[in-house]
């Protein structure tokens, strides 16, 4: 296993992972804030769109930066987008369970309850897409990864 190309691709990940959090975050909150809603079903869609408009973003960036994929570009991204969806699946749930079910400690706003949330999720998403786009979506043929 090349550790130094693995670190490489992580230090790289998680750059574009701050980025994408800060789109997500934006859009989220624009949303809230546009609706004055920051509970209930309602986050669900919010962090759906929100999601919809980062993955595009990382799917671009990833795919040209951190696993140099210049080729059939158009190609993976269904599988890109199935994957990151299906962690967003989880990470959703993990927002809706936190500001609909657990209430906000030390007088602590909606409004910043609903970013603690997605805070909290942030570190399975970071975990789990990591582990799938470099195992599965991006993988380097064996050839490559033995240089």
């Amino acid at each position: 296993m090349d550790f130094a190309r693995l670190k490489r691709q992580f230090t790289q990940y998680f750059l574009i992972g701050i980025l994408n959090f800060g789109i997500s975050t934006g859009v989220l909150n624009l949303l809230c804030w546009w609706t004055n809603i920051y509970q209930g079903w309602q986050i669900i869609l919010f962090s759906m769109i929100a999601f919809s408009v980062a993955v595009t973003n990382s799917y671009i960036c990833n795919r040209l930066w951190t696993f140099r994929e210049h080729k059939s570009a158009g190609s993976k991204y269904p599988l890109f987008y199935g994957l990151t969806a299906l962690g967003a699946l989880i990470g959703t749930g993990i927002i809706y369970m936190i500001t609909t079910y657990i209430k906000a400690p030390f007088g602590i706003s909606p409004k910043l309850w609903v970013n603690v949330a997605n805070f909290v999720s942030l570190g399975f998403s970071i975990v789990w897409n990591f582990t799938a786009y470099s195992q599965i979506v991006f993988r380097a043929p064996a050839i490559e990864a033995a240089e």
